[in-house]
Parts: C-alpha cells; sequence; structure tokens
C-alpha cells in the first residue's frame, strides 16, 4: 500500500548498503519503511510528565481553576491528538485546555468516588497548527462526594502516533522541515532506484534529527482552596527555589552524531515568569546565561558544545549531559531562598515553569 509502514519495521541488512556491495531491493524497501514509521510514531514520547507527593496537588473549591500551565513542542502539523493521562483521588474534574495561536482545545473528565482513578483524555486538534508549540494548562475543580477535594498525584501528556498509512503529499514538523513519505510499492522489486529518492530520504533524516525531546517539565501548582497554614501543611512549590537546583534536572544522552557540523546541539528552554519585572534578571542553564525582563512564557535557544558530565559519562559509559538549572550564582541569588521568599522580595520575579527540549 502507497505510504504504508509496519510497526516496528524490519531494519534494513547493513551487509547490503556498503560501498562497493550492490543495493538490495529489500535494503530499499525496509529503509523506505523504517522512514515512515518514525514520522509517523517515532518521538512520541512524554513531552510533560510531572508527579507529586500526597496532598500537595488538591483542589477543595468547585469551579474549576487553572493550577498548572505547561508549554509543549508540536510533533508535526498532522498530528492532532494530544492524550492527557492522570492518576487522581477523589471525586471532581480535570479540564485541560491546548492553546496553539489563537486557537484552543479542551477535553474535560469527571470521576467520582474516592478512587483512586486512572484517567486518560484526549484533546483533538481541528485546526493545522501554525505555530511549534502550544501551551498546555490543566483546571481542577471538586465535586460533591468524599474526600473533600479532587487531588492529582501524576499527570503525563503525549501525542498520540499515527497509525499505516502516512499521508499522501509532502509533510512538515511544528518548524516547517519537510518530510516526504515512500510509497513502499514503488520501492520494491523490479523499479529503477531514482535520484529522488535518495533526495527525499536525506531530506527525511535531517528533519527527523530535528524532532523535539522534551528534557525537563514542571510548573508550579497555582490557585490552592486555601493556603497552608503551618509549616506542616503539605502544600506544593509554586516557584522554584535553590533547592531545586540539585533534584531538578534530567540525565541525557545526547550522542555525539546529534551535534551540527559546527559542533553544537540546540535546546529550547521555556520559562514561566511572575511578578512584574522591575528589573532583568539572569538564569545559568547548561552553562548558558538566558535573561529576562518580561512576565509570562519566555521562549530561549541556547548552543550546547560537546562537553558532556563527566561523572554521569563514566557511570552510564555513555555521552550524558546535566539538563536542568546550574549550581551557579546567578541561580541562587534569583531563585527562592530563605533570603528570597514572596512577599519579601516583592520586586524580584520568580520561575513558575520550566520546560526544557532538545532537537
Amino acid at each position: 500500500m502507497a505510504n504504508s509502514f509496519t510497526s516496528p519495521p524490519t531494519l534494513a541488512d547493513e551487509v547490503t548498503v556498503v560501498a562497493g556491495q550492490p543495493i538490495a531491493e529489500g535494503a530499499i524497501t525496509a529503509m523506505s519503511d523504517t522512514a515512515n514509521y518514525l514520522w509517523s510514531v517515532g518521538g512520541t514520547h512524554a513531552v510533560v510528565s510531572q508527579s507529586w507527593a500526597e496532598g500537595q496537588f488538591e483542589q477543595r473549591g468547585t469551579t474549576y481553576q487553572e493550577m498548572v500551565s505547561y508549554t509543549i513542542p508540536i510533533m508535526s502539523r498532522m498530528h492532532y491528538d494530544l492524550h492527557v493521562h492522570y492518576i487522581a483521588l477523589g471525586p471532581g474534574g480535570v479540564r485541560a485546555t491546548l492553546t496553539i495561536g489563537a486557537n484552543s482545545y479542551t477535553d474535560e473528565v469527571l470521576s467520582t468516588g474516592a478512587g483512586p482513578h486512572v484517567i486518560e483524555s484526549t484533546i483533538t486538534v481541528t485546526t493545522t497548527p501554525t505555530q511549534s508549540y502550544g501551551v498546555l494548562s490543566i483546571e481542577v475543580k471538586h465535586t460533591s462526594g468524599t474526600p473533600n477535594h479532587h487531588e492529582i498525584r501524576t499527570l503525563a501528556a503525549r501525542w498520540i502516533p499515527w497509525t499505516s498509512p502516512v499521508a499522501q503529499g509532502a509533510q512538515a514538523d511544528g518548524n516547517l522541515n519537510t518530510f516526504t513519505p515512500f510509497g513502499i510499492g514503488r520501492a520494491g522489486n523490479d523499479y529503477p532506484l531514482t535520484t529522488r529518492w535518495g533526495v527525499n530520504m536525506l531530506e527525511n533524516i535531517e528533519t527527523l534529527r530535528r524532532r523535539p525531546i522534551s528534557y525537563v517539565s514542571w510548573s508550579g501548582v497555582d490557585n490552592l482552596y486555601a493556603a497552608p497554614t503551618s509549616s506542616s501543611d503539605p502544600a506544593p512549590a509554586l516557584y522554584l527555589g535553590v533547592g531545586d537546583i540539585e533534584v531538578l534536572f534530567s540525565p541525557v544522552y545526547i550522542p555525539h552524531e546529534a551535534f551540527e557540523t559546527n559542533n553544537f546541539y540546540t535546546i529550547t528552554i521555556w520559562l514561566n515568569m511572575h511578578n512584574p519585572l522591575s528589573q532583568s534578571v539572569s538564569y545559568r542553564i547548561l552553562d548558558q546565561t538566558i535573561t529576562t525582563s518580561s512576565a509570562g512564557w519566555q521562549q530561549f535557544t541556547i548552543d550546547v558544545r560537546p562537553d558532556q558530565d563527566e561523572e554521569m559519562s563514566e557511570l552510564f559509559n555513555l555521552s550524558i549531559y546535566r539538563v536542568g538549572l546550574d549550581n551557579d550564582e546567578d541561580n541562587w541569588n534569583y531563585l527562592v531562598s530563605l533570603t528570597n521568599t514572596p512577599p519579601t522580595a516583592p520586586n524580584l520575579p520568580y520561575i513558575r515553569g520550566l520546560c526544557i527540549w532538545g532537537v
């Protein structure tokens, strides 16, 4: 079938695609099948993943309150379904809204009883995305019943993979890089290998290499029904603090082959800043300085050099990078701490959301 693929694909025999050997028909078919599979299924891992301890992410109010928010990458301009997974307790509702540019898409799920509940939700994008990112906001409410709150323990989201076959015609990812699917029947026996196949394959490989990978997704929890009453009252973090430097990071494997010809790897950072900024502030991430003076979600792009974390690389025997906040003086100065806490430092901004991708 045109543009079809198998799942998982059968990889090409490397012996048939080396210099000096005739290119076997089976290798071309397998390579075409693998490319179609990777465009449809590859990279559809979690773009959001966060959990909370008992008693932290609770809502007792009976009307929806926005409690967490994330910026997520658009997988492609043809992946339309975002699956959101929750583990929750208590009776209540969860409403997820994905905003892409001027368009918003929503799905709501209600639960009854004490639980625990495994909640599945799917947001369907009905208009072809015109941006490379969207903002996912989660609202929570309590409904009547026992216990007297609706609590979220785990939240995760991923783009739903396509099923075979791939749609006809050239397609684009969130950054308008082009992918051209292969007609499997035309890549089979008794058909000549065209120059166009090679050109399309090289372009497709570059497009697939630029598919975003979510490394860190963190949001503070806002709009609690009631503020904590004491130091022993469980409450979630609203802003990032200095204590997060050593715990909120991901050990990420980045192979040397992923670095571009000018020897760098692109990292996209999103910060959700709170408080009207009366001054610019700087943070250090992956040994790079980013400076902001605006509120709300802010995007930054940094170029990482092949200078991996030596200790973790030796531990895993891979090229491992520590993706998160650096243990740096800038971060100690501007993250929440015992001497820098709202409202005692009302003129300083605070980070209430951090999302990091690699491409």
